[in-house]
């Protein structure tokens, strides 16, 4: 039990969090007593600081050799993903409320995870070193990615944060800057990291879950559940796992048609259908954090991180090459 609470207390802080926003929701709102609006944006700088502290790009040359892969992989996440859910957006949109609508978008034009997509390689004995390329190549460029795809996407009133121009201005400040800043205390305190890494792991996943609950309290407030709360989520989790079905099926697909190595498919196959929620829940705030339907923007990511966990555990045993 003291095994599966340590692996897995991140879902359940979302899912406490969660509750929590509904149970005090005045507490995590936008002026309220934590005083979100600012606490959280501190929040971002932290993760980001610490996310840049961690990364270990001195490592990534050593797997420059499968750049087919590599590249293949990029193209999956931000370009096969997105396209794949523009044309869902088609099919379903007509039948969501518009923040679930911009959610499933929001979560197409996500970079991968970093731990899981590395640690399910490793366990179906796949090529962790393309693993690792790029988880870390695709959450540095995420960061400009993800809100061009957005800028791009959302043309509602939910499109509140401008042009490019002005959305890069404003992840400069809480975003890049925090970042290089941390690849500059990679430098200088690299042996540090190996007595503090699951401490600055554990940290910013408080910092996570103290976000989605101050998102969740302001759309709590603002009444933005009324009477549709479990409609929201069944249909959220639905279209989740069928998504998650059909972008691991076409991986699966795609990654036999260009005959990779089966090493690298089981790499590409990990990092290229799942989506960070470590950098999705400060990105989000950043682009929508002012909405108070964030919460439910931010729904289909906090469903989908579970299902491509459970999902993707199940895959191992499937397609484990002999170890």
């Amino acid at each position: 039990m003291r095994s599966f609470l340590n692996k897995q207390w991140l879902l359940l802080g979302l899912i406490v969090g969660v509750i929590l926003a509904f149970l005090f929701p005045h507490w995590g709102e936008a002026g309220g007593v934590l005083r979100s609006e600012v606490t959280t944006k501190i929040g971002i700088v932290l993760i980001f600081f610490l996310q840049g502290w961690v990364l270990p790009t001195e490592l990534l040359t050593k797997s420059m050799l499968h750049w087919r892969a590599h590249l293949f992989t990029q193209v999956f996440i931000f370009l096969i993903f997105p396209l794949v859910f523009i044309v869902g957006n088609m099919l379903w949109s007509p039948f969501m409320s518009e923040p679930l609508r911009v959610g499933f978008l929001f979560l197409a034009v996500l970079p991968t995870t970093i731990s899981s997509a590395i640690v399910f390689t490793s366990q179906a004995h796949g090529n962790t070193s393309v693993a690792l390329f790029n988880t870390t190549v695709a959450n540095v460029i995420g960061v400009f990615l993800s809100p061009l795809w957005m800028t791009v996407l959302v043309h509602t009133e939910l499109n509140q944060f401008g042009s490019f121009g002005t959305v890069l201005l404003s992840l400069s400040k809480l975003i890049i800057l925090p970042l290089l800043v941390g690849q500059v205390a990679h430098i200088f305190f690299k042996k540090a990291l190996n007595k503090i890494r699951p401490a600055i792991g554990h940290f910013s996943q408080v910092i996570i879950v103290f976000i989605v609950f101050a998102a969740f309290s302001d759309s709590v407030v603002a009444g933005i559940w009324d009477d549709q709360a479990d409609e929201l989520v069944i249909i959220t989790t639905v279209l989740c796992i069928v998504l998650f079905v059909f972008m691991t099926g076409l991986c699966l697909f795609l990654v036999h048609v260009f005959k990779y190595p089966e090493g690298d498919r089981v790499a590409i196959l990990f990092c290229g259908t799942q989506k960070t929620l470590a950098t999705g829940v400060p990105l989000g705030i950043s682009l929508f954090g002012s909405d108070p339907s964030f919460g439910v923007i931010l729904l289909p990511l906090i469903i989908f991180h579970p299902v491509q966990l459970i999902l993707g555990a199940l895959l191992i045993s499937r397609i484990q090459k002999p170890g």
